[in-house]
């Protein structure tokens, strides 16, 4: 009676243990749930690290930046099935603004590009300025009609066309997103706003 009273134990201990490991592992991945699946690939923001964070047109376009060392960590999210762009300045204007854009073509590939506003609204690629890509890297990830894209850019930089940013400086974001697939078309939605690094 007592070994059939332990037997009987034994395998009720064996089975919480299973079911708790399942647990954690289960809790392990579904943190991840809350920032998107594109954190999967760069883990610039976590739950556990500070950021600033905007929301925009009634929800449809978010955007979080934080500073890590000599980098600059930005995440872009939209509903819009265009392109969403990012400008700094330091001044409110988009002429001579450094631009980030995020572009999704035809075919659903997610593209980003450095591009810079010498006039007006007219914009292109920085390159074609004879500037260089700011763009240290990014990564993209689209779930539920949402576009999702991190990118990491230099603090500073010597590119002209560039807009340097140093810590507890002023500057002005610029924040425009669309549904045309064209990103030198009129944009949809456009903000600004002034932020101290």
């Amino acid at each position: 009676m007592v070994m059939k009273n332990y037997r009987s134990f034994i395998g009720k201990a064996i089975i919480f243990v299973f079911l708790f490991a399942s647990y954690q592992i289960f809790y392990s991945c579904s943190f991840w749930s809350e920032i998107s699946e594109a954190a999967q690939t760069d883990e610039s923001f976590t739950k556990t690290q500070n950021s600033n964070k905007k929301v925009f047109d009634n929800g449809r376009i978010k955007l979080k930046w934080k500073i890590d060392g000599n980098e600059l960590n930005i995440r872009l999210e939209t509903s819009y099935s265009g392109y969403i762009g990012l400008g700094f300045n330091t001044r409110p204007s988009m002429t001579g603004a450094d631009l980030i854009i995020a572009k999704i073509d035809e075919s659903g590939k997610v593209t980003v590009e450095d591009h810079f506003c010498k006039a007006g609204k007219s914009h292109k690629k920085d390159i074609d300025y004879g500037g260089t890509d700011r763009i240290k890297k990014y990564s993209s990830f689209r779930k539920d009609g949402w576009l999702t894209v991190d990118i990491v850019l230099p603090m500073t930089s010597e590119d002209a066309n560039d807009i340097s940013l140093k810590p507890g400086e002023k500057y002005y974001f610029l924040v425009a997103a669309s549904n045309k697939k064209d990103m030198l078309s009129i944009h949809t939605f456009v903000t600004k706003f002034s932020v101290t690094l």
